[in-house]
């Protein structure tokens, strides 16, 4: 899998896997999901406005989901 960078980012509901950047601190998995958290392994999503939010601020890294 390969991380996306600021000159590379997926496109708008395109599934990625998000994990958070640091350990044990929760990330909510999307807008409106409160007390649903992105699992410390990562979890598949599709990148959206939320993420991308998150990924900007770096509470979570975003990577290609393989095919």
């Amino acid at each position: 899998m390969m991380a996306f960078s600021q000159e590379r980012e997926p496109r708008r509901g395109q599934f990625v896997l998000v994990k958070p950047t640091h350990p044990g601190v929760k990330v909510q998995r999307g807008e409106g999901q409160y007390g649903r958290f992105v699992s410390d392994e990562g979890d598949v999503l599709a990148f959206d406005e939320f993420i991308h939010a998150r990924w900007l601020e770096g509470s979570v890294s975003i990577e290609e989901v393989s095919q």
